[in-house]
């Protein structure tokens, strides 16, 4: 990784890293190292896994035989239906608690792999196109996907092609349940993560998926462009498990870390994760990533030059037995349902790139000159430990 001078930043007397602005990272140069290790046409275990519902009778077992449809295609034959991906095994709710009213500083270090490209400037692809139909009348009508948009002033998100660190460290989830065995799929939604381990991902806490639910499935699609991972069509993962805290009021601890089948962050890299210094607010120096339905909901987005204009104590919430403030990081953020989970970072003057929390959705916060809208994301010492945990839990 490129050297940085580290010009101190302090908070309460400890001697931090500060964000770099826009203006700084000019003087940066993408790295394309040599040889290029990126996974292109890597085939991850996750994308070649179907699994049979436990709560039907298994038959004697899966058959692979020839297509009669395709001289080139093949079947794989069972005795019980067969859902693709894998499903997700353990899902368990965090421990939320009233905000004591204070702060701690964590953070946990992002990393890159030998061998991976960085874009300090990601390569700006061309708009994607908008699902267009027509009314009765002829008149044209641009079909929404989700229910809504919050824009700051003009337009300043622009799609980027994912195949460089950190953005391909930025996935797209789908995520789905089923109601009883063998039941059709559905009930999830769309949204954002972004790698913070080796097997670990963090999103929103409202993403999670109805506990209630017989059976769940996050599918996981690092670098994705087109509905497709740019490293191939058989690159990809599912989550295996999840905690998620989420309290009614969504102040600060609305996160979710999932652990997941294959370890792509070896591929990928990882997000580091801090916790928000006050002494930045009303810097731009933030960069937000992530599939807004309104830009795309299968090809990334994202928007740099962001400032965080507030910072409020969240709620604490409970971690690997210990207990954590949050904090709700409010920016000028554009945002839009899909976008849920999308990392709020900047590239630090010590080399390091970190995620200071995942986007939430957006709130109006009381200002002397009335109410104002605002982006959120669920930041401090609770997203910082649980970023720690899930290293530590799943290596």
């Amino acid at each position: 990784m490129t050297s940085i001078e580290i010009r101190p930043d302090t908070e309460r007397g400890v001697v931090r890293a500060a964000p770099m602005a826009p203006s700084d990272l000019l003087a940066l140069d993408n790295v394309y190292p040599t040889p290029d290790r990126r996974p292109f046409g890597k085939v991850t275990r996750s994308a070649r896994s179907f699994w049979i519902d436990p709560g039907l009778e298994r038959g004697a077992g899966i058959e692979l035989a020839r297509s009669g449809l395709d001289d080139d295609a093949v079947e794989l034959i069972a005795d019980a239906p067969l859902n693709a991906g894998l499903p997700g095994r353990d899902l368990w709710r965090g421990e939320s608690l009233r905000a004591a009213g204070r702060r701690t500083h964590g953070e946990a270090e992002s990393f890159v792999p030998e061998g991976l490209a960085i874009a300090y400037h990601p390569k700006i692809a061309p708009p994607v196109a908008r699902r267009v139909a027509r009314r009765a009348d002829g008149r044209k009508v641009v079909l929404s996907e989700a229910p809504h948009v919050t824009i700051f002033g003009d337009e300043s998100r622009e799609f980027i092609y994912p195949d460089a660190y950190p953005y391909c460290a930025v996935c797209k989830l789908h995520v789905e349940t089923q109601a009883a065995p063998g039941a059709p799929w559905g009930g999830g939604g769309h949204a954002t993560g972004f790698l913070v381990g080796r097997r670990s991902l963090m999103t929103a806490g409202h993403v999670a998926p109805d506990p209630n639910a017989h059976a769940w499935r996050m599918q996981v699609i690092p670098a994705c462009w087109g509905g497709r991972s740019v490293f191939g069509m058989e690159y990809g993962t599912w989550a295996r498990s999840a905690k998620y805290w989420a309290t009614e009021s969504g102040s600060g601890d609305d996160i979710m870390i999932c652990e997941l089948y294959d370890p792509i962050g070896d591929d990928l890299g990882y997000f580091g994760a801090t916790t928000y210094d006050s002494d930045w607010e009303d810097r731009a120096t933030w960069t937000m990533c992530g599939f807004p339905f309104d830009r795309s909901l299968w090809a990334p987005s994202r928007q740099n030059a962001i400032a965080v204009r507030d910072d409020d104590d969240g709620d604490d919430i409970g971690v690997n037995g210990g207990s954590f403030d949050t904090t709700q990081v409010e920016s000028d953020a554009d945002e839009a349902s899909g976008a849920s989970g999308a990392p709020l970072f900047a590239w630090f003057n010590d080399g390091n790139l970190y995620a200071i929390g995942t986007h939430s959705g957006a709130s109006r916060d009381g200002t002397i000159s009335g109410e104002e809208l605002l982006s959120n994301a669920s930041g401090g010492a609770g997203f910082v430990e649980a970023v720690r945990w899930a290293r530590d839990l799943w290596p």
